[in-house]
């Protein structure tokens, strides 16, 4: 298991942990970090093994889509560099809305944006498999996919375990 940075920490040569974006538990934690090179924020994530991390990082590079978040790096020794999202994710936009619910008209604009997200992920033979509003940033409007911990390639077997976040398991997977 990969120990948990604290803020001011370096991960490897050139990141430095600015502050914690989510440490949710059950989930891999995400953090804010510079990065001295390209001198801009990024997010890093922190995997318990370097299969996880490997496994992720292998369907994030098959893919390049405004509407997913971009693989930036990968680093030792479970760590995952990531376009950092500044914004709220799609389920705390619904709940600062009136009775938890999008207006049609950036109900229709998330969904296309997702939409075509899922699309890009589905013609590289992939599934997300975990799509959910906590797995959605909304920056400046722009509805990002988050989160491909769980996604596999089309042709892999179904896991033995249901994956995904309660209620939004879709009902095949169940």
């Amino acid at each position: 298991m990969s120990p948990r940075p604290r803020v001011g920490a370096r991960i490897g040569a050139h990141h430095t942990v600015l502050g914690v974006v989510d440490k949710k538990p059950g989930r891999h934690p995400i953090y804010i970090v510079w990065d001295h090179r390209a001198w801009r924020p990024m997010a890093c994530k922190v995997f318990r093994s370097a299969a996880e991390a490997e496994r992720e990082a292998g369907i994030l590079s098959a893919l390049a889509h405004p509407n997913i978040v971009r693989l930036l790096g990968v680093g030792e020794p479970a760590n995952l560099f990531l376009e950092f999202l500044e914004g709220p994710s799609l389920d705390r936009v619904m709940d600062g809305r009136p009775e938890g619910r999008l207006s049609v008209s950036d109900a229709l604009r998330t969904a296309i944006h997702v939409g075509a997200g899922l699309e890009h992920v589905r013609d590289r033979g992939l599934l997300h498999l975990d799509l959910a509003p906590s797995n959605i940033i909304v920056t400046c409007g722009r509805p990002t996919l988050i989160d491909f911990g769980t996604a596999r390639r089309q042709d892999e077997a179904r896991p033995d375990r249901v994956t995904g976040t309660d209620p939004y398991i879709a009902p095949e997977e169940c």
